[in-house]
């Protein structure tokens, strides 16, 4: 599993969102209001303001498809000043937000061997499908920027699966027949084996997974050290 993501572009948001200047460092913005999407799905979402989107090439991500909104609402009648000046202006009022959402794991996502080549290399076979309260999210972040920002144009832009942090398929649990490991990281059939990876994780969360990966190489290290060793640090 990984963090699927969706992208709304924000049009006519009556300030300069001073475009193009590059990427912000990610944001929590909009964090603690979705913490608890709804009593039975508690999913966080991580908000990401990405500025450079005019930056990018032709076709890539969704520049074309916000530069076409840009345009459109840059031809609207209403206005006679050049079009390079309404261009300008309509762009700096424009504000590209992805979203990354919280996953719970998935008994349809699964990782197995589809074959193996003659050279001994195993051929994965992954099955990924988003989470069914994705469209929830997508209508609840739609919803609050709308009450935030009145008479502004919210499109919904694209939705990806997410293939940057993938998760879960050594998951961690309390017994066999629920996961691969336990909380200590040995896999549960084994003694002498750990598995140390963004795979043990039960969820994924919205943020990065770098930081509780080293928290658990390191608990791991304490673990796994001799008898009367000492302590780090």
């Amino acid at each position: 599993m990984d963090h699927p993501v969706f992208d709304l572009a924000i049009h006519g948001a009556g300030f300069d969102a001073k475009p193009g200047y590059g990427d912000s460092a990610q944001t929590a913005m909009f964090t603690p209001f979705f913490d608890q999407l709804a009593a039975d799905v508690p999913v966080s979402l991580l908000g990401e303001i990405r500025c450079s989107t005019m930056a990018n090439n032709a076709c890539e991500g969704n520049r074309d498809l916000i530069l076409r909104e840009v345009i459109r609402q840059s031809l609207r009648e209403g206005s006679r000043a050049p079009f390079r000046e309404k261009f300008r202006a309509a762009w700096g009022a424009t504000l590209d937000l992805w979203f990354l959402v919280e996953t719970q794991p998935l008994a349809t996502n699964t990782v197995s061997i589809r074959r193996i080549e003659p050279n001994g290399q195993a051929i994965p076979d992954i099955k990924l499908q988003y989470p069914g309260y994705l469209g929830e999210c997508v209508e609840r972040v739609t919803a609050y920027i709308r009450r935030h920002l009145p008479g502004c144009t919210v499109v919904h832009h694209s939705t990806s699966p997410g293939a940057h942090h993938w998760l879960g398929a050594t998951r961690m649990a309390s017994s066999a027949d629920q996961g691969c490991v336990d909380s200590t990281l040995r896999y549960h059939d084994l003694q002498n084996l750990y598995v140390l990876s963004a795979s043990t994780f039960p969820s994924g969360s919205s943020a990065n997974p770098t930081l509780t990966l080293a928290a658990l190489a390191l608990r791991l290290g304490d673990h796994l050290k001799p008898a009367g060793a000492e302590p780090r640090g």
